[in-house]
């Protein structure tokens, strides 16, 4: 009877340290599948915002955002920024857009809505996501960055005209790269 009695109690410990184990591996599996995303954070667009560019094309400002319905299944939002400095012929007109799509789950998408022209060559970008390419266009005008990494894809345009014509903004794409790193940074998961 006691020998019995023992292998009751033996199973059930048995039974349950088997429970126990898979409910923490099922859990810690959760916890790390949770962790290996990006959450959205609509306040990206005041604090981390665009410093390194507005240290580098001019002061500035932020316009407006997060704005933009989420497509199903993901979250986006846009946010502009704007830059009116100098006076008379050194005066410059700066605009910069930054989207970002946050997806639930898998690999992000080129959202594929860069408004340089389509034929407008691709360079691939290193150090920055797990995919990312920039774009210059209109001569100088326009730089475009888009970055995916995990569930995110962050675009990054910058557009400037000064009143003589064109403005060169190829010293922004460093200063965009940084920028990106600290969205993606502040939408940790």
């Amino acid at each position: 009877m006691r020998l019995e009695r023992n292998r009751r109690v033996a199973s059930v410990w048995l039974l349950g340290g088997a429970v126990a184990v898979l409910g923490l591996g099922a859990g810690g599996w959760y916890l790390y599948a949770g962790d290996d995303g990006y959450r959205m954070d609509r306040s990206v667009c005041q604090k981390p915002g665009l410093p390194a560019v507005t240290r580098t094309v001019g002061d500035l400002r932020f316009d407006g955002g997060p704005e933009g319905q989420p497509p199903s299944g993901a979250e986006q939002l846009t946010c502009t920024y704007s830059a009116l400095t100098g006076t008379g012929d050194a005066a410059k007109d700066v605009s910069a857009v930054v989207k970002i799509h946050v997806g639930e789950e898998g690999a992000a998408q080129d959202p594929g809505d860069l408004m340089a022209p389509p034929e407008s060559r691709r360079v691939a970008v290193d150090g920055v996501g797990e995919k990312a390419y920039a774009v210059s266009a209109f001569g100088n005008d326009y730089q475009g960055l888009v970055v995916l990494d995990r569930n995110a894809a962050v675009t990054v345009e910058v557009t400037g005209r000064t009143v003589q014509g064109s403005l060169d903004l190829s010293t922004a794409r460093p200063a965009m790269i940084d920028d990106v790193r600290a969205l993606l940074a502040a939408l940790e998961g």
